[in-house]
């Protein structure tokens, strides 16, 4: 007897097809509004260390929110995927931050994820069809 799963399993074509339009489309969107976040929050006078700061801000915020409304979940990812130390004091989140959602490091990623090297994760890309037959 078959046995089935309560997540069913992705394709590994369509999470191919979903990480090339993410890649492609969406992270491009994605730092664009952090940039958005980021310049609505700095001051001319602000030294590069403060800059950075504020982008990670920035970052945290757009993901929070993006998260939130694919998941319509109020509380913060960030706050949820949180590392503490032993006081119990949250000292670092597990979103990714700006430096991790560049395209090569997001391709590194999703290369490692599916087990290949990046060479062969962008043979693999170059390889999807256009349109799949079901």
């Amino acid at each position: 007897m078959e046995q089935h799963s309560e997540t069913p399993s992705v394709r590994c074509d369509i999470q191919l097809k979903a990480q090339s339009a993410i890649l492609k489309t969406l992270l491009p969107a994605l730092l664009k509004t952090i940039q958005e976040v980021t310049e609505f929050m700095i001051d001319v006078e602000d030294d590069e260390e403060i800059h950075a700061h504020i982008r990670e801000l920035a970052t945290e915020t757009v993901i929070d929110e993006v998260i939130s409304l694919l998941t319509r979940d109020q509380s913060r990812a960030s706050r949820s995927n949180m590392v503490y130390d032993v006081d119990g004091i949250g000292i670092d989140t597990l979103i990714a931050c700006y430096s991790e959602l560049t395209p090569h490091k997001a391709h590194k990623w999703y290369a490692e994820r599916i087990g290949a090297d990046q060479e062969r994760y962008t043979h693999l890309l170059r390889c999807l069809p256009e349109h799949i037959k079901w």
